[in-house]
């Protein structure tokens, strides 16, 4: 709905895309709102103000409805089952309410002054780990020890 209320081509074309793509599940969940964007595209169809391609994207997306979205599933059956139910995490955000609470807490950022300190350190005791397992016996060349210290820092 918002970029069909001020309508040009782009707005219209992005529109018709996600409406093609979404169709199927906004069709499912929410046919009151589906039928109002599609009465929105028929006002752009009727004012004729957009070009010929725009009209016959949106001339498309009748007949793709008209077809109740069978080419556009709204779950695409090789994804689903990739996360199991029991572990899926899901966000239900409303299209009908008016405020969005935001988590403010999770956007701050904490600089940790002594970040190098501890990098040092933790680089450290990996080289002395390493240099460990080959003195047990593993065969290492002085390039992969070189290599090892190189990535390291």
């Amino acid at each position: 709905m918002l970029l069909l209320g001020n309508p040009n081509s782009d707005n219209v074309e992005l529109a018709v895309g996600f409406c093609t793509r979404c169709g199927s599940l906004l069709q499912n969940f929410a046919p009151l709102k589906l039928r109002q964007i599609f009465g929105e595209f028929l006002r752009v169809l009727r004012k004729g103000e957009e070009g010929k391609r725009v009209q016959v994207m949106i001339l498309r997306l009748f007949s793709v409805k008209k077809s109740r979205f069978r080419n556009y599933p709204s779950v695409v059956d090789e994804l689903d089952g990739i996360v199991d139910a029991n572990e899926q995490v899901t966000h239900d955000v409303s299209l009908l309410m008016h405020e969005i609470y935001p988590e403010n807490s999770v956007d701050e950022f904490n600089l940790n002054l002594e970040f190098d300190y501890g990098h040092e350190i933790r680089s450290d005791r990996t080289v002395r780990i390493w240099r460990e397992d080959v003195e047990d016996g593993d065969e290492v060349s002085s390039d992969d020890v070189a290599k090892f210290e190189d990535r390291i820092g």
